[in-house]
Formats: C-alpha cells, sequence, structure tokens
C-alpha cells in the first residue's frame, strides 16, 4: 500500500521528496491475497515517466478530504483492476488523472459530484469498449479525437446523474466520444 496524503506528499529523486504512509481514516485489508493500493488524497500528485499497470486498486481522493489530486501517467495506463477517482466527500478541488493512452478490462469509477473528476487521455477512443465504466455526477473521461462504436462483451458503460461526459477533447458539450455507438455486444 503506499498512500500520499497532501500537496506536499511526493515520491521520486529530489532530496526533499516526502513519503506519507499514514492515514486518517480506518486502513483498507492488507497482506497476501489482498490486491494492492495506490491511494493520493488531498492534493497529493504523483507523476510516472512510462507505462503504468494497475492490476490492484488506485484511488484518487475516493476516501474524502479536500480533493484536488492528480496522477500523470506518460506512458499507458494499462487498467486490470480497479480505478476510482474523486467521491462524495471531496468537496473542494477536483481528482484527476491523466496518461498518454488507456488499455482497460478492469473497472474505472469516476465520481465527480461538486468539484468534478478527469480521466484524460492523450489517445484516439478505442472502438470497442471492454471493462467497467461508471461515471457519476460532473465526471470526465476525454480521449483526444474518434468514438466508441461498441461495447465489448462483458463491457459497461454507465452514466448516472448530472454532467457526466465521455468527450472528445475540446467539445465537453457531451458525450462526443460515444456519438458512433452503435452496437452493444451479446
Amino acid at each position: 500500500m503506499l498512500l500520499l496524503d497532501g500537496p506536499n506528499a511526493s515520491i521520486g529523486p529530489s532530496g526533499n521528496s516526502q513519503l506519507a504512509l499514514a492515514s486518517t481514516g480506518p486502513a483498507p485489508p492488507v497482506g497476501p491475497g489482498s490486491p494492492g493500493l495506490l491511494a493520493l488524497i488531498n492534493g497529493a500528485a504523483l507523476s510516472t515517466d512510462g507505462d503504468f499497470a494497475n492490476g490492484g486498486d488506485i484511488r484518487l481522493d475516493a476516501a474524502g478530504g479536500s480533493g484536488g489530486s492528480t496522477l500523470t501517467i506518460r506512458g499507458a495506463l494499462n487498467n486490470s483492476g480497479t480505478l476510482i477517482l474523486g467521491g462524495i466527500e471531496s468537496d473542494i478541488s477536483s481528482s484527476s488523472v491523466t496518461a498518454a493512452s488507456l488499455n482497460n478490462t478492469g473497472v474505472i469509477s469516476l465520481l465527480g459530484f461538486l468539484p468534478g473528476a478527469t480521466l484524460a487521455i492523450g489517445s484516439s477512443a478505442p472502438l470497442t469498449w471492454i471493462g467497467g465504466l461508471y461515471l457519476i455526477s460532473n465526471s470526465l473521461l476525454e480521449f483526444t479525437e474518434g468514438s466508441i462504436s461498441a461495447i465489448g462483451a462483458g463491457g459497461t458503460i454507465q452514466l448516472t446523474g448530472l454532467n457526466e461526459r465521455v468527450a472528445v477533447a475540446g467539445d465537453h458539450s457531451g458525450n462526443t466520444a460515444l456519438t458512433a455507438l452503435a452496437e452493444n455486444a451479446d
């Protein structure tokens, strides 16, 4: 488990790097058989230089706090686990993840509520969506271009609440990255 708490929490090569391993809330279960957990809360920021494989849990501000945490992945986000951005208690600043591309077979939940939650992908939308996607109130999954044309077997796209969007960069007026959706697999 790695927990970064607050805007001054960081991990990296500089001499002033800090690693926070304390939590103000109950700790999730850890030990053999538990998935790995990367949690950023209260404005914490983490940046990676290459691809990032998530087979466990990534949570940005999902446990409450002031929000505003960011995760920047300069390569592909390969998600076969769970990615949760935002939460009902993160009510001051929006949470965001940015990645060069996305390969998803896991579950992505964007819980925007008042401040918002954004997953910005620097590549085209996949033609077929695989895995789970849950957007709730004021959340955005953004691709540079394209549109999802099919939901693959076992895939889910669920939009709940107000102002949730799967959109193309520069046009967040609606679900502009779903305009070509024509198939929901058996």
